[in-house]
């Protein structure tokens, strides 16, 4: 094993077990990242590399994935990813060469590759809101009658579920290819092998564990970027899809309001306070949102931004829902009140 393997090895290892110190982190994966680039461009002239790809498909995929999220040599990754039918892992997201794509967070797109599938809404609507429907099931061994019953709940006898043949047929064509959606013991799935999914990449990231400092920032980020808008938010107002939208906005909601405590329970106020910023700028009306921004500002001692902040949720509100703001949020602007005058006086 030559020097840079073994300080590879033992980079991996200090890095699992803990026992680098953080100021060594960067440091340890610029120069993971440097091996790991020194090794992708010799794979591509080494004879033995085929061996190395075909005996170790699962870790070979794992680093190609590394490469792809880190901008390393990125379009000879994807030619290896191809050359060698490495399976995605498990963590893999939309840097990875898909055969298909689907955003359902913000706008409704399908993506071959890296290409924008066109479709022609009027002829091919069925087939597509049954793609949308599969997605607002979770995607994976939904019950044929679940479909039948929201996308025909109209039809009677047989018809629902040759309705739903047909439309699986014509959508299995649009996508190309026919493998991308199962269909097994009267149960639908997607194929996880060749697609992505934006909501799957989204309730995954939800699952991680609370973070603070840069890790938090980079996991805000992470939301922000996978939750570019609401469930099919221009596509359905359709029973399902509402449910299904409301049920994502307010996990949405509940992980940015547990990044931002994490800051709260340090009394480091101003990063609480951008992330609660950063979750009104996807979802202006959460008054629960606006709430712990008011009170960040108060904190703060801010009360100018503070009374700003009130005036803005309140403003939100009555325009667009023609509420006012609730109990909660209206004691926490009249305490703001009374210390901004006690300031004065």
């Amino acid at each position: 094993m030559d020097k840079n393997s073994v300080e590879s090895a033992k980079l991996s290892r200090a890095k699992t077990s803990g026992l680098l110190p953080r100021e060594r982190l960067f440091e340890s994966l610029d120069q993971c990242h440097r091996l790991l680039r020194d090794a992708l461009a010799a794979s591509s002239s080494a004879a033995a590399a085929s061996q190395v790809f075909a005996l170790l498909l699962s870790p070979m995929a794992e680093l190609c994935m590394e490469a792809l999220r880190s901008g390393i040599a990125a379009e000879s990754v994807r030619s290896l990813i191809q050359q060698y039918r490495l399976p995605a892992p498990a963590n893999a997201g939309s840097e990875w060469p898909w055969p298909l794509k689907v955003f359902v967070l913000g706008r409704f797109r399908v993506l071959r590759g890296d290409d924008p599938i066109r479709f022609s809404r009027r002829a091919q609507r069925k087939p597509l809101e049954l793609l949308q429907a599969l997605i607002a099931f979770g995607g994976t061994e939904v019950g044929a009658g679940a479909l039948t019953d929201a996308l025909w709940p109209d039809s009677e006898g047989d018809a629902g579920y040759h309705a739903l043949e047909s439309a699986l047929y014509r959508l299995r064509h649009l996508l190309g290819l026919p493998a991308a959606v199962l269909m097994a013991g009267g149960k639908l799935s997607l194929n996880p092998k060749l697609i992505w999914v934006d909501m799957w990449a989204f309730e995954t990231e939800l699952q991680s564990i609370a973070v603070r400092g840069a890790e938090a920032a980079g996991r805000i980020a992470r939301m922000r970027q996978l939750y570019s808008g609401h469930f099919l938010e221009h596509e359905s107002e359709k029973p399902w899809a509402l449910k299904r939208r409301q049920a994502l906005r307010d996990k949405f909601v509940r992980s940015i309001r547990e990044v931002a405590r994490t800051y709260e329970s340090e009394r480091l106020w101003q990063e609480a306070a951008d992330v609660y910023e950063a979750g009104i700028e996807l979802d202006s009306l959460s008054e629960d949102l606006h709430r712990g921004l008011i009170v960040c500002h108060r904190e703060l001692g801010d009360h100018a931004e503070a009374l700003q902040a009130y005036r803005r949720c309140r403003e939100l509100l009555i325009r667009v829902l023609g509420v006012q703001p609730n109990a909660k949020t209206l004691a926490i602007y009249q305490s703001v009140r009374q210390n901004a005058v006690g300031l004065v006086g």
